[in-house]
């Protein structure tokens, strides 16, 4: 007598093969095949350049300048900080400078002072600044003195290109005191200066 038990039928079944299996399943293996082929892969994240909080804040420029009281003229280097923000319109300047007359040889080892400039995201620029400055006078046929002086910028810029402008300014100079071996003494002296400046944002 032939055994019909359904544990008799279960074994007497043939296995089902993976493409059986595959047609059973709610996605045929073609389809996920063909899913698997078009399927792009994300896109690549580009990485943003950073900037540099303390690089960006610094301007450097090279003044052409000419000293109408004492008829010299020469360079006068200078580099400008911004210590409020790479867009802020203050700026910290530092400068020295080296000139040349008929009558003396004209040193200025130091220049501090600072210097606001409106509009600096437009064409032309405005600016204002206030200072002090180290003079070394080395005449050629007398010794040599040394002064310090107050000194006001008023002047403008314009921008001809990303990060470059030119400028021309005029600087008054005011005598505070004169140096020499003996110390600090009182002194009074005039100065004019007229100044065209290239000036380059940073980084370059």
């Amino acid at each position: 007598m032939a055994d019909n038990s359904p544990k008799q039928q279960a074994h007497s079944q043939p296995p089902q093969s993976s493409l059986t299996k595959d047609k059973d399943t709610k996605t045929p293996l073609s389809l996920q095949v063909a899913k698997a082929e078009t399927t792009t892969p994300p896109a690549l994240k580009v990485p943003v350049k950073k900037r540099n909080k303390w690089l960006d804040r610094l301007s450097i420029a090279l003044p052409i300048q000419i000293n109408l009281i004492g008829l010299s003229g020469g360079l006068q280097p200078e580099l400008l900080f911004r210590p409020i923000s790479a867009d802020s319109g203050l700026h910290l300047r530092a400068a020295i400078g080296f000139f040349g007359g008929q009558e003396l040889l004209h040193l200025v080892p130091i220049t501090l002072g600072f210097r606001w400039i409106w509009l600096r995201h437009m064409r032309f620029q405005p600016f204002l600044g206030f200072g002090f400055i180290w003079h070394s006078f080395l005449p050629f046929d007398a010794p040599a003195h040394h002064r310090i002086d107050m000194a006001i910028e008023l002047g403008f810029r314009i921008a001809v290109a990303k990060g470059f402008s030119i400028g021309l300014n005029l600087s008054p100079e005011f005598g505070l005191a004169s140096v020499s071996s003996l110390g600090f003494n009182r002194a009074f002296g005039l100065g004019m200066a007229t100044r065209i400046t290239v000036t380059k944002d940073l980084p370059w």
